[in-house]
């Protein structure tokens, strides 16, 4: 017995050492996978139910953090600080979440990568903007980079869409707003987490996305009719599934790891989907865009390195 409990013991010691690890690669993976499935839904099934889905996606969010509110995780209980900070959250959630999807369907997967990398100008100029905050001189520059290289790969864009370079940048936009406005909400309301806000935007979309998904039943049933059940069904099961797993992975990386190791895994996940892409897709991008996709990734991988350097030296002050 004596020996099982140490063996027991130590088994616990080395998931313990190991969960760092296994948090990041779980959530490239969902975050990988979740990339690809978006993409077959909007590009090769044309499912006309995405305001549905994004439906379906808050409401199992809702209940799985319901759930886990059962089993004892805590939650900042709803108040007037709630009420007054998080609307303008919720909307800025709803908006990205919605562009994202529409992005994906006109763009490429690696011109997507690109575009969407752009939120970190945006949240500077959104940051500075509400909050005053301004990024040092080693950051800048990475964005500056960044912004290049987006120049760069919308000039070697092939099969460039001006629909989809627009709302992939509005996307942007509101995941900059949502960001900002989530940590100055953090600010406002005492004991708020990244759960409850999760939880919260989660709630207060379905009342946003209802009525946006009624429109689209009309047309959901009559894509029913045209395709085989679980050919329509599978790709859907799999998309909810995929986003409650990547909102799970996504906050288990963060709290077993250093905030910013998200960001890198996030990059890290945009190179690997981007490889999946080409792969899957093909390629619009000439050597000139390939050129502008490298300047910007480059430029993430800094700004996120920066970051995780600048905190490591506040920690140590």
């Amino acid at each position: 017995l004596e020996n099982a409990l140490q063996a027991m013991g130590a088994l616990a010691r080395l998931l313990g050492r190991a969960l760092p690890v296994v948090s990041v690669v779980l959530y490239i993976a969902s975050s990988l996978v979740m990339t690809l499935t978006n993409k077959s839904i909007v590009s090769q099934l044309k499912f006309p139910g995405t305001n549905t889905l994004l439906l379906i996606e808050c409401v199992v969010t809702v209940a799985c953090l319901d759930l886990c509110r059962l089993l004892g995780l805590r939650r900042t209980p709803f108040s007037r600080g709630v009420l007054t900070s998080l609307p303008l959250v919720t909307a800025a959630k709803a908006g990205n979440m919605m562009f994202s999807f529409l992005a994906m369907k006109y763009t490429s997967i690696p011109v997507y990568n690109v575009l969407k990398r752009s939120n970190t100008i945006f949240t500077l100029m959104v940051d500075f903007a509400l909050r005053s905050k301004v990024p040092s001189y080693q950051r800048a520059v990475s964005v500056v980079g960044m912004a290049l290289g987006t120049s760069v790969t919308f000039l070697g864009d092939l099969d460039f869409d001006s629909l989809g370079y627009a709302v992939a940048i509005l996307a942007a936009v509101f995941q900059a707003a949502y960001l900002v406005l989530s940590k100055r909400a953090e600010e406002h309301v005492p004991g708020l987490t990244s759960w409850d806000l999760l939880y919260y935007t989660a709630f207060f979309n379905t009342f946003l996305f209802s009525p946006l998904a009624y429109r689209e039943m009309a047309d959901i049933q009559v894509f029913m009719k045209q395709h085989d059940f679980w050919e329509a069904a599978s790709p859907i099961g799999l998309y909810v599934a995929l986003g409650a797993s990547l909102n799970y992975t996504t906050f288990l990386c963060t709290s077993v790891n250093e905030p910013l190791t998200t960001g890198v895994a996030a990059n890290a996940k945009s190179v690997l989907s981007t490889a999946a892409g080409v792969f899957i897709y093909g390629s619009t991008l000439s050597g000139l865009g390939w050129a502008g996709f490298a300047m910007n990734v480059t430029g993430a991988f800094a700004y996120t390195m920066l970051g995780i350097s600048e905190k490591s030296k506040a920690k140590k002050q």
